[in-house]
C-alpha cells in the first residue's frame, strides 16, 4: 500500500524471469498521445496534442484516426511538421489524408465530426531505420468549446506498414481531456514496452500521481507475471 498525495511516488516492480520462452522476445511498438491527460482549460482556449510512437519497428506509412467529443473540445487543424521520418531521415512525405471533422483532403466514409484522420506514405520504399524508433508523427490543435470537464481522446483504425504490403504491428494508448468522474490517481510506467531474452529479467517503475487533489492510500497487487510484455 502506498499513500498518494500531491507528489508522485515511485514503485518498482520486478518483471518475472522469462524462463518459459523458447526464443527471443520482440516488443511491439506503441502509439500514444502526449500529453496523455490534458488539464481542463477555460472555454475558448487552445491546446495541442501530439501523436507519438515508441519502440516501433521501421515503417514508412501510417493511417490513424483520433476521436474526441466535439461538444467539449473541437479539433481545428492537423500538422505533420517535425515528424520522425522527415526530421531523422529526410524522408519525402505524400500526405494521403489530412481530414479534420470530415473536411480536408482525402476524407473517408468513416470520418466526420470529432474525428481527426492522418494518413501518410513516405516515398523511396525502405527507410534507413536500423531498429526500433521513437518520435513524433503529427500534432492536433484543439479549441475548448464546451463547459464539460471530461472528454476521451481515442485512437482508432491505427495501421502502420513498411513497403507496399508489410504490416508493422503496434499497440496504442488513448488519452483524455480533463478528469473522468471517479478518477483519483494515475499510474504511469517508466517504459511502454519491455524486451526480454530467455532467462533474463527486467524492472519497470510505476509512478503513482494524484489527480484533482486526491490524497489517500492505494493498494497495488501484481496478478500477472508478464506485466507490460508482448510476445511474438
Amino acid at each position: 500500500m502506498v499513500r498518494v498525495g500531491s507528489l508522485a511516488l515511485i514503485i518498482v516492480i520486478a518483471v518475472a524471469t522469462a524462463s518459459a520462452l523458447s526464443g527471443p522476445v520482440h516488443a511491439t511498438g506503441v502509439v500514444l498521445l502526449s500529453p496523455t491527460t490534458k488539464a481542463v482549460q477555460p472555454k475558448g482556449s487552445f491546446f495541442s496534442v501530439q501523436v507519438k510512437v515508441a519502440n516501433i519497428d521501421p515503417f514508412n506509412r501510417w493511417d490513424i484516426q483520433v476521436v474526441s467529443d466535439p461538444a467539449v473540445i473541437n479539433a481545428t487543424s492537423l500538422s505533420i511538421a517535425g515528424n520522425i521520418l522527415q526530421a531523422n531521415y529526410s524522408a519525402v512525405p505524400e500526405e494521403r489524408a489530412n481530414c479534420v471533422n470530415g473536411a480536408g483532403p482525402s476524407c473517408t466514409s468513416s470520418d466526420g465530426q470529432g474525428i481527426v484522420h492522418s494518413a501518410m506514405v513516405f516515398l523511396g520504399g525502405q527507410l534507413p531505420q536500423q531498429g526500433p524508433d521513437n518520435g513524433l508523427l503529427f500534432t492536433i490543435n484543439y479549441t475548448v468549446v464546451g463547459s464539460g470537464t471530461f472528454g476521451r481522446l481515442e485512437l482508432q483504425n491505427v495501421a502502420f506498414g513498411n513497403g507496399e504490403t508489410s504490416i508493422v504491428y503496434v499497440t496504442f494508448q488513448d488519452g483524455q481531456y480533463g478528469i473522468a468522474p471517479g478518477q483519483n490517481f494515475a499510474l504511469t510506467p517508466s517504459t511502454s514496452t519491455v524486451s526480454l531474452l530467455q532467462g533474463s529479467n527486467s524492472t519497470v517503475t510505476l509512478t503513482a500521481s494524484s489527480i484533482g487533489g486526491f490524497s489517500g492510500v492505494v493498494s497495488l497487487t501484481n496478478t500477472s507475471s508478464t506485466i507490460g510484455l508482448s510476445y511474438i
